[in-house]
């Protein structure tokens, strides 16, 4: 026997084996936890510089709650705009610009596109001061550190020409992930491995089961925070100094509760907020989780923030 039949059976074989083990794990329904990966139907992508952010233009529908089987379940929807940010185009019409950055607690997780923070800002400033006077820019991305958020605003959202940023980091970087500056080195190096690994997770049921069973458990005594509490305080300290070294006003928010793992970065935001002399808005509202404001408080935080803008005097 030749050897490509035999190189040719043996490829047959392995992909019928293949086969027969990913309708298995169908017909068995085999589940798996939640990976952080692009997938079809969560608009996200992969970044050499930022590890994943949203897909330009794409619209996304997510369970949030799920009751029962069957219908009794609800959704929250996000229309990716062609800068990657959740809402509509950004417009070219003069209009003073808003530029809010932040992580999942910024971009709106698990509550409709119009129960965002930066879109009901959008509505009460419209209210006060009249349609087209302001247009706020939600730049929130899930998963986002404060490393990446200055990476985000200096290679891209000080080009919008926002007159003011706010900003909101610091639940991400108290996660012990690992650093996350030592993970975009490693991943920058792994990429094209990694983007069939979100294919692969992404269509096969097999393969996700697999993953997550082989996964390593987290063990938050070796992994180190994904960015260390110093290094938290030096980048939110450039964050605020970029932004105005380009004229912009900057106002931080926070929404780490006091007593929990993130009250060190808590209390530094606070201390860079003193030091820099910018307004720090506080979310101690109720949440969805431990970490996400639900759709009230999310109103509340937006009410809160516009009367501080009007205070310090930065709209009007």
């Amino acid at each position: 026997m030749r050897l490509a039949p035999k190189v040719l059976l043996a490829i047959g074989s392995a992909a019928l084996t293949l086969l027969v083990l990913e309708v298995g794990a169908r017909l068995l329904d085999l589940r798996s936890g939640v990976f952080l990966s692009p997938a079809r139907d969560n608009c996200l992508q992969r970044s050499p510089a930022l590890v994943m952010r949203m897909r330009p233009n794409c619209q996304t529908a997510s369970v949030i709650r799920e009751r029962g089987a069957g219908s009794d379940r609800e959704t929250s929807h996000a229309r990716i705009n062609a800068l990657g940010l959740r809402g509509d185009e950004v417009r070219d019409d003069g209009s003073t610009r808003i530029l809010a950055i932040g992580d999942s607690c910024t971009w709106g997780w698990n509550v409709e596109q119009a129960e965002s923070y930066p879109a009901i800002l959008q509505s009460l400033l419209d209210q006060r001061f009249g349609p087209g006077r302001y247009e706020i820019l939600n730049a929130g991305t899930p998963g986002f550190t404060s490393y990446q958020g200055l990476t985000y605003l200096r290679d891209e959202g000080l080009a919008l020409h926002p007159a003011i940023v706010i900003a909101g980091y610091g639940f991400n970087d108290s996660m012990h992930f690992g650093d996350i500056e030592s993970r975009l080195a490693s991943d920058a190096r792994w990429m094209p491995l990694l983007r069939v690994d979100d294919v692969l997770l992404d269509r096969s049921r097999f393969y996700r089961w697999v993953r997550w069973q082989a996964r390593t458990p987290l063990d938050k005594s070796t992994r180190s925070p994904q960015v260390p509490l110093d290094k938290y305080g030096r980048n939110m300290t450039a964050l605020v100094e970029l932004a105005r070294a380009q004229g912009a006003h900057v106002m931080l928010l926070r929404f780490a509760q006091r007593g929990w793992v993130q009250s060190p970065y808590r209390d530094l935001l606070a201390k860079v907020a003193d030091e820099q002399g910018v307004p720090l808005v506080t979310y101690d509202g109720p949440r969805i989780d431990r970490i996400h404001p639900t759709a009230d408080g999310y109103r509340a935080l937006a009410e809160q923030i516009a009367d501080r803008l009007q205070a310090e005097g930065w709209v009007k």
